[in-house]
């Protein structure tokens, strides 16, 4: 494995302020250095790690600030870091998101795979609905409806993400490596496409080497139509079919990016 150095940093002896530390315990480094090892834990913000073959003031063992560092695997697939597009992916990624189906909101059900998809990205970073007896989707219509929103309007949905102190940016222009590294950093992708005649909107939950795993609000995708007594839990919608429905042109297509602030 090797261990690179992203940013200006301190190797520490203890994951403490460098500066609470005597000089014969510490090490700056510049961004750019890259360092073989042998392993490495993670203890929180901090990652301790045994360089292999490589003593800095006679110790191979070191603590790194976690942001400050990647550490890539022998198969090229980053174990610490956030993935960029161009980077090599994980081959799968499945992420717990859960699922809310949109055909039992309390408004306009048929009509509703917006907020609900938007409530299930909510849900799955932590946010719960304000009453218990109330559906978190059907809150976040009602407060739509409360600030004259539109709920089919991409940029009025990136808003509800800002009423709840969440970051998303929505692009009509995203490429699907995009989509990958996106969820391969631990975040949901809403995707909006042709599912149906006037537009449907589903959250892609990970990937495969064939598609993408999929909460389906409105049930389950059939070229035939839609089958909504059937759940649209975790399905798997293949490449080319979200290829196919697109609203993107060139090879990329529309998405919504949330994640924590």
């Amino acid at each position: 494995m090797k261990l690179k150095v992203i940013k200006d940093t301190v190797f520490k002896q203890s994951p403490v302020q460098a500066i609470d530390l005597p000089e014969n315990e510490k090490v700056a480094l510049g961004a750019g250095r890259v360092f073989e090892i042998d392993s490495y834990k993670d203890i929180g913000s901090h990652i301790r790690v045994a360089l292999e073959k490589t003593f800095l003031k006679g110790r191979n063992t070191w603590v790194a600030y976690q942001e400050h560092i990647e550490i890539i695997g022998d198969d090229g697939v980053k174990r610490i870091g956030k993935f960029s597009p161009n980077d090599k992916l994980p081959k799968q990624v499945r992420l717990p998101v859960p699922y809310f189906s949109q055909l039992n909101n309390r408004y306009k059900p048929e009509g509703t795979c917006n907020v609900t998809c938007v409530a299930m990205c909510l849900y799955y970073y932590g946010i719960r609905p304000a009453l218990r007896n109330k559906q978190l989707e059907d809150e976040l219509f009602q407060l739509v409806d409360r600030n004259g929103w539109d709920r089919h309007v991409h940029d009025h949905l990136r808003r509800v993400f800002l009423e709840y102190d969440m970051n998303d940016v929505f692009k009509m222009d995203a490429t699907w490596n995009e989509i990958k590294a996106h969820l391969a950093n631990g975040n949901p992708v809403i995707y909006p496409g042709r599912l149906t005649g006037g537009g449907h909107i589903i959250v892609l939950r990970g990937y495969d080497d064939t598609g993408f795993f999929v909460n389906d609000p409105y049930g389950e995708y059939f070229d035939s139509g839609y089958q909504t007594d059937m759940t649209g839990e975790n399905l798997h919608y293949s490449y080319n079919l979200v290829k196919s429905k697109s609203y993107g042109e060139s090879g990329t297509t529309w998405a919504h990016f949330p994640k924590k602030k």
